[in-house]
């Protein structure tokens, strides 16, 4: 039982996005200095970053120390194996973190799933 909102933090102001954050219980992201906010996320949240761009350890460590659990499509972390990373849709910039990238919608429902399944049965 759980309700997903799109949410573009830029839109917010900064007050409004701590508090938005405090009543969330699932951050979902992609990899990008947006993830920080998961430092005012309730203890014990889901923090799925949808790929670390080949930086898998900056937002697990932030998200650990900060008493979350983290899950990622990254293959050295990922949620689960059979569930693929996201493809690269662009080459502009062979950095992974600058490129755009598309994703299989029912894989992502099913990594949802498994974050709001991975939740706290109290919260």
């Amino acid at each position: 039982n759980a309700s997903l909102r799109l949410v573009k933090l830029e839109s917010l102001k900064f007050d409004e996005q701590v508090a938005l954050m405090d009543a969330t219980d699932v951050l979902i992201g992609m990899h990008g200095a947006g993830l920080t906010h998961l430092l005012f996320l309730p203890r014990r949240s889901i923090v799925f970053e949808m790929y670390h761009t080949e930086d898998p350890r900056c937002y697990r460590d932030l998200a650990m120390l900060a008493g979350h659990t983290y899950m990622t499509w990254g293959a050295a972390a990922s949620a689960s194996d059979a569930m693929p990373p996201p493809e690269p849709v662009s080459t502009v910039d062979a950095r992974p973190k600058f490129r755009n990238y598309r994703f299989d919608v029912d894989a992502f429902v099913s990594h949802v799933q498994l974050a709001v399944s991975r939740l706290p049965s109290v919260r």
